[in-house]
């Protein structure tokens, strides 16, 4: 694993377990820039804009007068995300005029600082190669102007994808606290079906077997209504053969289907009228995580199942 060397433009990442901790870390980082006449942008969630205007009180910075000053802009993410994640993929011609406008409108100060939270949201929402594709941007970004920007993600969420893990430490040029220690698989069960309307049952029914085997009977439900969701979906909009891979973590179930196709899938929100479009929405609902990773020929949609003995 490379890391970019450090320069002008860092590029910072903080693992964190609680807002709290993160908040006073990310007020350090903007308050150290807002007392030198720094600008700050932060683009975050309603409830870590709350935490961190307080905590920068708490450092004695007037953030009052540097909101009316424009030393400091504060972005919702989800709607700054919205501007430029079009049909699920990024746009970077409208990342350049929303995002990019940001550090434009900054650049007479005589530094910017930026703290973005939207890569977390992604993760959160299960798009983990669109948070890959956004920290990609952000470096793209900074190749053109300069500024630092601090990125954070919530520990608990990216630990048990080891290789996603692995792409957004490398993007990086600080890691701020040490990232989360990944689940070890502590044993495996693996089956290939073809892409046949009796396969999803079939999935469903070899679940059951290594669940059981297991002792994993608690989560054989959700895990059954997960396998069932994306075994559907290979067969249904991949329409190639597909395996199956149930690994038992430390920590967590994970729930891997591996197909051909490299239609990368999104979890829709369809109108109360319509049978179908659901099933990524389901699975959302019940995995404490999920995504799509793309492989040299496919692609793999994963979720992740908490245990109720962890």
């Amino acid at each position: 694993m490379t890391r970019r060397a450090a320069s002008l433009n860092d590029h910072v990442v903080d693992f964190y377990h609680e807002d709290a901790g993160l908040s006073r870390r990310v007020a350090s980082f903007l308050a150290e820039g807002l007392e030198r006449g720094e600008a700050a942008i932060v683009i975050a969630t309603p409830e870590h804009r709350v935490l961190f205007a307080n905590d920068l009180a708490d450092h004695g910075i007037d953030v009052e007068r540097c909101r009316s000053d424009g030393r400091l802009q504060e972005v919702d993410a989800e709607a700054l995300l919205s501007a430029f994640f079009t049909a699920g993929a990024l746009d970077s011609h409208r990342f350049d005029s929303t995002v990019g406008a940001l550090v434009r409108s900054a650049a007479s100060f005589p530094g910017i600082r930026a703290v973005g939270e939207m890569v977390a949201v992604l993760w959160a929402r299960g798009d983990v190669l669109g948070a890959i594709a956004l920290e990609s941007e952000w470096n793209a970004l900074a190749t053109r102007y300069d500024f630092r920007l601090y990125c954070c993600y919530r520990a608990e969420s990216v630990a048990s994808n080891v290789d996603a893990l692995a792409r957004v430490i490398d993007l990086h040029s600080h890691v701020l606290s040490e990232p989360p220690a990944t689940e070890p698989v502590t044993s495996e069960g693996t089956q290939s079906f073809p892409p046949a309307p009796t396969s999803a049952r079939a999935a469903r029914v070899f679940t059951a077997d290594v669940l059981r085997g297991w002792g994993l009977d608690a989560e054989l439900e959700a895990a059954s209504v997960i396998v069932s969701e994306l075994s559907t979906n290979a067969v249904l909009h991949a329409q190639t053969a597909f395996e199956l891979v149930l690994s038992n973590r430390a920590g967590a179930l994970r729930i891997a289907v591996r197909d051909a196709s490299r239609l990368v899938p999104g979890a829709l929100e369809p109108a109360t009228t319509e049978a179908t479009g659901r099933g990524l929405a389901i699975v959302a609902r019940l995995a404490r995580a999920w995504g799509v990773e793309q492989g040299p020929v496919g692609k793999t949609v994963w979720a992740d199942l908490a245990l109720s003995s962890s």
